[in-house]
């Protein structure tokens, strides 16, 4: 059990840092997982590889009450959704490659997002762990389209140009920290810098070109 918080810069024109602070509970036995906001399931492990598959809340959204653009505000809401993923892990002296595939369960973005990380842990005392991490998001059309495109109805009601895109490939790093205070309490916080592709950068409803996230636990 524990506490942890999330804060990040959204893309979106007429809004600035969005923070979310939500209890964590986490559990791990040999077949099942809980790793808040999703559960799981270990279909194999071994001792350098493993796949997982996973539920969980995909946050991701946009509240047109919420948005200080008055044009902005005329647009239809975007929904967070339920995510269904399956996940590869592979540990290597090198560090660790892992990759997703995720897809919307709930019919709200119809789109699928396949992710690949490499991640290399610095264990620089028995207590401090340092791990720096880049990767890349694949996401599909559908899933741009519905949270950063405009159609030509919300374009006639709200003055905002219609846009439709396409498939892009989103690359991101940052940087994760662990501190173990006793078997049982970590404190974690994790950064993350998103480098927004063309495809998102281009849209009508967003002003920025780039994205951070920060998480923190105990």
């Amino acid at each position: 059990l524990g506490l942890v918080g999330a804060m990040g810069q959204s893309p979106y024109r007429g809004e600035s840092i969005e923070g979310l602070p939500f209890p964590y509970i986490g559990f791990d036995s040999k077949y099942v997982y809980i790793k808040a906001p999703g559960v799981g399931v270990h279909a194999y492990t071994s001792d350098v590889f493993s796949v997982d598959a996973e539920l969980f809340w995909m946050f991701q959204q946009y509240k047109s009450k919420d948005n200080d653009d008055w044009d902005m505000r005329r647009l239809d809401n975007r929904y967070s959704t339920l995510g269904f993923a399956v996940n590869t892990s592979l540990n290597t002296s090198y560090g660790t490659i892992e990759t997703s595939a995720t897809a919307d369960l709930l019919g709200k973005n119809e789109g699928f997002i396949i992710s690949l990380r490499y991640s290399y842990p610095l264990i620089l005392s028995e207590r401090f762990i340092l791990s720096p991490h880049v990767g890349i998001n694949w996401t599909s059309t559908t899933f741009n389209n519905y949270y950063y495109g405009v159609s030509h109805r919300e374009s006639a009601k709200s003055g905002i140009e219609a846009y439709r895109t396409e498939k892009s490939l989103t690359p991101y790093t940052g940087l994760s920290a662990i501190y173990i205070f006793t078997p049982k309490v970590k404190a974690l916080i994790a950064g993350n810098y998103t480098f927004l592709p063309s495809e998102v950068k281009d849209s009508p409803m967003v002003d920025a070109d780039d994205a951070w996230g920060v998480f923190a636990g105990l």
